[in-house]
């Protein structure tokens, strides 16, 4: 159950998910009717063109969502919130989730990958059609997408295979 309070904010923040869902198809019917009066549609991608564009979102939406070095964006729409411990007298910052509809909203859609990916394919789809001079930009982010992914995987063999070493010490100590 929810209280008044927390009803307000929920509600609010679903106000701001309707603005933000009707922004994104004005901007969508925009940027490609801007396309279609440079006489940019329709257009082809090739597959190698499609190829370089999956690897570069991938790269661009893990980097916002999730990288260190883009973690003061992220953080922007949090609350700062100062916690003193009355034990040791220690005070203690920490970041919360705000109060405000607007930087709750902004805060969830930049750590949703989903929500980000749909945003960040159609600046990049635009982007990419629109000035084909980005190509080594769309190249460097996909190439680095690419060793993104041969990161995770080789971090996920390694962990199985720790998990595996641990699990066969177990049955041998038993």
């Amino acid at each position: 159950m929810l209280s008044q309070e927390e009803y307000r904010l929920e509600e609010n923040i679903k106000r701001w998910n309707i603005f933000f869902l009707v922004l994104f198809v004005v901007l969508s019917v925009w940027l490609f009717r801007s396309l279609e009066a440079r006489v940019l549609l329709p257009f082809v991608l090739s597959s190698f063109d499609v190829i370089i564009l999956v690897f570069a979102l991938f790269r661009i939406i893990r980097l916002l969502a999730y990288d260190n070095i883009m973690l003061f964006l992220r953080e922007f729409f949090l609350d700062v919130k100062s916690v003193k411990y009355v034990e040791t007298g220690e005070e203690h910052v920490e970041r919360v989730l705000s109060v405000n509809a607007f930087k709750r909203t902004m805060w969830k859609l930049l750590n949703c990958p989903w929500c980000l990916g749909i945003l960040v394919s159609l600046f990049g789809v635009f982007i990419f059609v629109a000035f084909p001079d980005t190509f080594i930009i769309f190249l460097v982010l996909a190439l680095s997408g690419v060793a993104s992914l041969l990161q995770i995987f080789a971090n996920f063999l390694g962990w199985s295979a720790e998990q595996k070493k641990v699990m066969a010490q177990k049955n041998i100590d038993c």
